[in-house]
């Protein structure tokens, strides 16, 4: 209960809503006959609740972007029920998606507990619906249009981008010893050169936890760019050094007058290569098949609001009037949409 008084709290003024609910109030509906879908009050409370940090990212309230949201995820749950699918099947997803991942079953818990389970498995479900119907009808606009990315235009792509996207950087996994001691410095820089263990004197000596508790190692590959910009007091050694060699001792001046001595081994280096056309092939097809699509696929959302209409048992915001279609051609269209009975 304390729980969904915060998120009541959260919701009023983060979004300035002034009206309030009852739980599973109906607050509107898109469609008519056996195809009409309820939109709750809980469908957009839920969904500013996890996304508002995203919709004020793409510069929309989070009551405007949830609610065209919800309308949206409402107009493929309508489609996806007039081609017969079965729910069966997108439960069966459902129940893999929230519980076969060990941060999505905490998450769904924690969710459950302020909402309930039920409004946090119908709210997934309907994106895995979307996700599911985008896909399919990215690929039947793309065709109907005659606008699939031919392979020509894969090629054009690939030699555009082949410099900047395709290749692959060089990669470096480093080890490192961090001491603050000089006189500890000089008696691991004479260990090194006796050839003992850099992994054993790491583990012995290093102040740094990480590369204390794992024999040195990082635990990351690095490329020459984050080398020199998170390691840059040492980047020079490091990037002519070979593999197998360590460099050190290197000396820093921290802020507060404490210098810090470091040691790096290069433990292993990748070579970097460009990526050749096949390999990135379905990637590039990918991206220029929904850069192609997505357009075809607002029109189809838009046609199919349109066409379905959406009603509310009262007025919201005018905003998200304006906001509800903004590829609408007339204030006229656009409240025939909102209100199809005329009231």
């Amino acid at each position: 209960m304390i729980k969904k008084i915060i998120l009541l709290l959260f919701v009023f003024s983060n979004c300035f809503v002034l009206f309030s609910q009852e739980e599973g109030k109906v607050i509107g509906n898109i469609g008519k006959g056996e195809s009409k879908r309820p939109i709750y009050f809980e469908d957009l409370s839920f969904n500013i609740y996890t996304e508002s940090q995203l919709y004020y990212q793409q510069g929309r309230s989070p009551l405007t972007g949830s609610l065209l949201d919800v309308i949206t995820w409402k107009v493929f749950e309508i489609e996806y029920q007039s081609r017969n699918f079965e729910f069966e099947s997108i439960d069966i997803e459902l129940d893999n998606y929230l519980f076969g991942d060990q941060e999505r079953a905490k998450a769904f818990s924690y969710y459950s507990e302020v909402f309930g389970s039920k409004i946090v498995k119908d709210v997934t479900r309907s994106k895995l619906i979307t996700r599911k119907m985008q896909e399919i009808l990215r690929s039947e606009l793309l065709e109907i249009n005659d606008k699939n990315p031919t392979e020509q235009d894969l090629l054009d792509f690939y030699v555009q981008y082949q410099k900047d996207a395709f290749t692959v950087p060089t990669s470096y996994r480093l080890g490192m010893i961090e001491l603050q001691d000089p006189s500890e410095s000089k008696e691991v820089e004479e260990k090194l050169l006796n050839g003992e263990s850099f992994e054993d004197i790491a583990s012995a000596h290093s102040e740094h936890f990480d590369s204390a508790r794992n024999g040195g190692n990082l635990g990351q590959d690095m490329t020459e760019a984050s080398i020199m910009s998170q390691l840059s007091f040492a980047a020079d050694q490091i990037l002519e050094a070979e593999e197998g060699s360590w460099v050190g001792p290197i000396s820093v001046s921290a802020s507060l007058g404490q210098d810090f001595f470091y040691f790096f081994k290069i433990l292993k280096v990748e070579q970097g290569y460009e990526q050749s056309f096949e390999d990135v092939r379905e990637t590039i097809l990918a991206e220029l098949t929904y850069v192609e699509a997505e357009p075809l696929l607002m029109e189809w959302v838009i046609e199919k609001l349109l066409f379905h209409g959406v009603e509310f048992e009262y007025a919201l915001y005018e905003e998200i009037y304006k906001e509800a279609l903004p590829q609408a051609t007339s204030e006229l269209e656009l409240a025939e949409m909102l209100n199809p009975e005329g009231e």
